[in-house]
């Protein structure tokens, strides 16, 4: 699903280079498989296996809902973007990253293993017996809420930053470039 077609990450370039090693449908704005409303959206997570959760933008420790949208689907999520998912809390396994292969090819060889072996597909699949999103969650209000655990947690050392130090961390390097795509 993708409604902005230009973005920073050059997600559209990722999922052409992609598209040479396996089949990608693509849904939304700037998709041949045409737009849809919510309740399409989610009934097309019982049609497909894998789940492309590419971000616009390359983003230090930043994350949108994109993962969270497939938790409760029997879909495989494959992430793409500027942050540490583990440092963020979501387990390796609880998704496919893109950081973790040299090239779209080889992501494309590992997602075409696993749609062929249902055993080793399922392994991915385990995990979402344990957890799932309750009725009315906001992926956003969880984030405040970790991050008032957070400021509260007295076992963790204080740090301080200078305004300085949060321009450079937050606005000066605000969109890495993509470094998966040939020529970057």
């Amino acid at each position: 699903m993708i409604s902005h077609c230009k973005t920073g990450s050059e997600r559209s370039s990722y999922i052409k280079l992609l598209r040479k090693y396996m089949p990608v449908d693509v849904y939304g704005s700037c998709g041949e498989m045409g737009k849809r409303n919510s309740t399409e959206y989610n009934s097309l997570f019982g049609k497909y296996k894998f789940y492309l959760a590419f971000e616009n933008n390359f983003l230090k420790e930043y994350l949108t809902e994109k993962f969270f949208n497939t938790v409760d689907y029997d879909v495989v999520a494959v992430t793409r973007g500027g942050a540490n998912y583990s440092d963020l809390g979501i387990k390796p396994e609880w998704h496919i990253d893109t950081q973790d292969f040299s090239s779209p090819k080889e992501l494309a060889q590992y997602l075409l293993r696993l749609d062929k072996n249902d055993t080793l597909y399922a392994q991915h699949l385990l995990w979402k017996n344990y957890y799932q999103i309750p009725p009315g969650w906001s992926w956003t209000t969880n984030l405040l809420c970790t991050l008032c655990s957070k400021v509260h947690n007295t076992s963790e050392p204080i740090k301080w930053y200078t305004k300085q130090q949060l321009i450079q961390n937050f606005y000066e390097p605000w969109c890495q470039k993509p470094n998966d795509l040939p020529d970057h």
